[in-house]
């Protein structure tokens, strides 16, 4: 089933009274949950915090499309009267899912599948991808991470969601839900804590990445040779690139378009911008793009004020004729005294494309930042399907 085709089931689905019940991520979260079980043919799935069930049935999707496989989703309950068995039949793909509810939590269950999976101390890999968006707690989350490092096969994917997610004011009535919890606890993003502190510092994880403009996080187990998709984001570590050119911001901006609402003033190679209007963008010249399948797209920033800005990516490549938000990378910057050197892959996960027009929106208002370099790299990717 196509990923369009499960998303208008899900959006447009009405309980029994008619009330449209709130239950899905972003879309663009949900598709990319999709494209990586497709395009890395993922069949042994497993989420970790089944909720409504919208995601358990968007891999599902993934999976009938690819003609086979299962995901196992946990959670301690099923919701009801809609929960995932009901979501499930509505869009036709029960078959592909194994749904356990145990009231300790799904730490318990994974204990006791590395046990099951485990022979002469060691534990064998059964996984192909995991979601994780469940307790958004450190304790859990950090426990979860090391369990599933041991099931994941070489060159699966790990996926932890709502990174930004904070217990304080997350729901109506959190003061008696999280009552006698430390400030530390109430304002920490607990779920970025275990992205950070746990998977980014673990030995087996490499290829690290920020979707949805930082909310998702994602993982790729070491080994199994090329990464078969890649999500489009910010990455952390150096991406394997054939080929990367690299411009001066001062040369680019000389020969670039920009809204107006932009001051621009040159320091050297260096310019600083000072944008008086909201949403303010440049259109890079022609001499960056060139036309080639650009993978990666890097900037080196320092931005002054205010604390926080959003930093947007766009692209257009030869089948589409306008900038829009799925063909852009999101990412927050935050006022800093050290330049930023910031990677984000770009481009479509079915593989390379020439890019005939890259567009970069510094900031999302009135700000000054720093600008010194722009790069623009390719390098391979593995055909799938």
């Amino acid at each position: 089933m196509k990923f369009e085709q499960v998303h208008h089931l899900l959006r447009t689905y009405r309980a029994p009274k008619q009330e449209q019940v709130l239950f899905l991520l972003q879309q663009e979260t949900m598709e990319s949950l999709y494209n990586c079980v497709v395009r890395t043919g993922a069949r042994e799935c497993l989420e970790l915090g089944t909720g409504y069930g919208s995601t358990t049935c968007v891999i599902a999707a993934a999976l009938d499309e690819i003609g086979g496989g299962r995901v196992t989703t946990i959670d301690m309950l099923v919701r009801q009267p809609i929960g995932v068995h009901v979501l499930a039949q509505h869009v036709g793909l029960e078959r592909y899912i194994n749904v356990i509810a145990d009231s300790a939590g799904y730490n318990w269950h994974l204990g006791e599948m590395v046990a099951w999976q485990t022979s002469k101390g060691v534990c064998s890999p059964c996984l192909d991808f995991c979601f994780l968006d469940g307790a958004h707690e450190w304790g859990p989350d950090a426990l979860a991470t090391f369990l599933v490092a041991k099931l994941l096969r070489p060159g699966a994917w790990l996926a932890l969601d709502d990174l930004d997610f904070k217990l304080r004011g997350c729901q109506p009535g959190w003061e008696k839900v999280f009552a006698g919890r430390s400030d530390k606890e109430l304002d920490i993003c607990q779920v970025a804590q275990v992205f950070n502190l746990v998977l980014r510092q673990h030995p087996d994880f490499a290829e690290f990445a920020l979707t949805d403009g930082g909310r998702t996080g994602w993982a790729r187990r070491t080994g199994g040779g090329p990464a078969a998709w890649q999500p489009t984001g910010r990455v952390f570590d150096p991406v394997p690139l054939d080929w990367q050119e690299s411009f001066s911001a001062a040369d680019v901006v000389q020969h670039a378009h920009r809204t107006d609402g932009i001051a621009v003033k040159r320091q050297g190679k260096v310019i600083e911008v000072n944008a008086t209007q909201p949403d303010p963008y440049f259109l890079l010249p022609n001499s960056v793009d060139k036309r080639r399948a650009i993978d990666t797209v890097s900037l080196r920033v320092r931005l002054i004020a205010p604390a926080e800005e959003t930093l947007q990516i766009f692209w257009v490549a030869d089948d589409a004729q306008n900038f829009t938000e799925p063909r852009s990378v999101r990412l927050k910057i935050a006022a800093s005294d050290d330049w930023q050197d910031i990677t984000v892959r770009i481009n479509d996960p079915c593989g390379p494309r020439p890019i005939r027009a890259i567009r970069i929106d510094l900031t999302d208002g009135p700000s000054s930042l720093l600008w010194e370099t722009v790069a623009v790299g390719g390098g391979r990717r593995q055909a799938v399907g």
